[in-house]
């Protein structure tokens, strides 16, 4: 009986299902028939053990992609989610402080607003500064620290007696509202959004 290679015909088998006929003829032509037959169970069982394998890896790994995909999309809704709340804020607290500034500019011109002080207490001003604490994880470092700049220029405001003092401190506060104009610009791109951009996306 001739010796040939039986592991070589067998790992040829295996990474081709065409090369299975080429060589079970030649082990029609060098062995008994119940040798061919046992190579070819043990091939057939080799080769079907590796398809199931491969099966078995590719199905985890899609599942494992699946997962990832799941997840990024989790994660991608929550960062949108996070930066519309903060968005929402951020307006609120610089509207509410825009009429408080407004208010207390009204105050040093003689009017008197209904609702501004309570006692020594600036009452919108202090409901300001707890909504400030109650949601800096939401603002951030940048928009926490530059709205509370406004929150004390405007108690500096409301402290102040002489005409030079208010003017200045008013000042202060216009400059910081052009602060604010330019982080928000920084922060949500408002500036880079527009119409014709929306569109050429859609199309």
């Amino acid at each position: 009986m001739q010796g040939y290679p039986v592991n070589t015909g067998i790992s040829r088998i295996i990474q081709s299902k065409g090369a299975f006929l080429n060589e079970l003829i030649k082990w029609v032509g060098q062995y008994s028939a119940p040798v061919v037959i046992l190579l070819a169970c043990g091939a057939a069982l080799i080769f079907v053990f590796r398809y199931v394998v491969e099966k078995a890896v590719q199905s985890e790994f899609d599942k494992r992609n699946k997962r990832l995909e799941l997840l990024l999309e989790r994660r991608s809704n929550f960062e949108e989610k996070v930066l519309l709340d903060q968005y929402e804020v951020v307006i609120q607290l610089q509207l509410k402080l825009g009429n408080i500034g407004a208010d207390l500019n009204r105050m040093h011109s003689g009017i008197e607003v209904e609702g501004l002080m309570k006692g020594k207490d600036i009452v919108p001003l202090s409901e300001v500064y707890i909504e400030l604490q109650a949601k800096r994880f939401l603002l951030k470092e940048e928009f926490y620290n530059l709205l509370r700049k406004q929150a004390d220029s405007l108690l500096a405001l409301a402290n102040a007696k002489e005409p030079d003092e208010v003017s200045m401190l008013g000042r202060e506060f216009l400059k910081l509202n052009e602060m604010f104009r330019e982080e928000m610009n920084r922060a949500f791109g408002i500036e880079q959004i527009s119409w014709t951009e929306l569109g050429s996306v859609q199309r």
